[in-house]
């Protein structure tokens, strides 16, 4: 275990437990202390107070508990400039030298620094988000071709294929969602629907309602609207709801209460749902099983996804 590991400007988060049944909370009390664990890891969080975030941390402290490891957590707490706050954070990760890095890569101001870790000596596993071009160890988190392929088909049948969408991301920098996108397009492009405009939520209900009150005032002529990032749909279903827009139909991500609440109500039509947990969880597992052995078996594990709707919203999880 490396010894020069700091704790400056790291944070072992104690998370609240209103993430809801179906994603497990973060425990009352901490990992026990690094010098009764085998090896030091730490976790670049791209959003700590964000619900879904908060089940990947939920994961990767059971591993902890399970392995005899510990991981500590850093990162900004909120949404908003999380694309230039996440590059201060994995600085001084490095600058920590633990045993190895768990982090979201979905900025491209992450690929130099994931590649200094890797001149460090320092494995790299890139979680939620990849970044196959640089030296990371290799990949955990959902296959996100498949993942958008998967909304678009599920825009398709709503919409029987005809429709001018509106499409809100959490910010145009964020390589992971413009790969979900990709296959979104792709998934759609035989059919009579088309993007016709696009705006940033940021992961924020307040600032991706703005965006979408924005984009409707614009065109007006928008039937569907599609969001990725967590808590964008959030916003676009408040949006849709106080506007009472019951024919746009709404395809997002994530299942925050809220947004379950909104499909039981008829307000979203369709979540695709990741699993952060095992994200985490099983992101602890391959660090620590590149450590004592130099490899893991292959270069990307894909966690999976779950299609949400009003048939399935209180029994997905079964």
């Amino acid at each position: 275990m490396k010894k020069k590991l700091c704790l400056i400007g790291l944070i072992s988060v104690l998370l609240s437990a209103g993430c809801g049944s179906r994603n497990k909370t973060v425990p009352d009390l901490p990992p026990a202390p690094a010098e009764e664990r085998d090896y030091d890891f730490i976790f670049v969080c791209p959003i700590i107070d964000n619900e879904y975030w908060q089940s990947c941390i939920q994961g990767i402290w059971d591993a902890d508990e399970e392995l005899g490891t510990t991981t500590h957590v850093t990162g900004p707490r909120e949404a908003a400039d999380f694309d230039r706050e996440i590059i201060r954070y994995m600085g001084e990760a490095l600058e920590s030298e633990p045993d190895g890095i768990m982090g979201y890569a979905g900025i491209r101001a992450m690929f130099p620094l994931i590649n200094q870790a890797g001149e460090k000596g320092i494995p790299f596993l890139a979680v939620d988000s990849d970044a196959p071009s640089t030296t990371r160890i290799a990949y955990i988190g959902t296959n996100l071709y498949a993942f958008g392929y998967k909304a678009g088909e599920s825009m398709v049948r709503l919409t029987d294929g005809m429709a001018k969408i509106g499409y809100i991301c959490s910010s145009f920098s964020a390589q992971n969602e413009a790969e979900v996108l990709r296959a979104f397009e792709d998934a759609i492009s035989d059919y009579n629907m088309d993007i016709i405009a696009v705006g940033e939520g940021w992961s924020d209900p307040e600032r991706a309602a703005g965006a979408v009150e924005a984009m409707l005032a614009e065109c007006p002529e928008i039937t569907a609207i599609f969001c990725t990032g967590g808590y964008n749909v959030t916003g676009a279903a408040r949006v849709k709801k106080m506007q009472g827009l019951n024919s746009l139909i709404l395809v997002g991500f994530d299942d925050v209460e809220e947004n379950l609440a909104f499909v039981r109500e008829g307000v979203i039509d369709a979540l695709l749902v990741q699993l952060p947990y095992q994200m985490g969880y099983q992101g602890v597992h391959l660090l620590k099983e590149f450590v004592d052995k130099g490899k893991v078996e292959r270069d990307a594990y894909d966690t999976g996804s779950i299609l949400i709707n009003q048939e399935n919203v209180d029994s997905y999880w079964e």
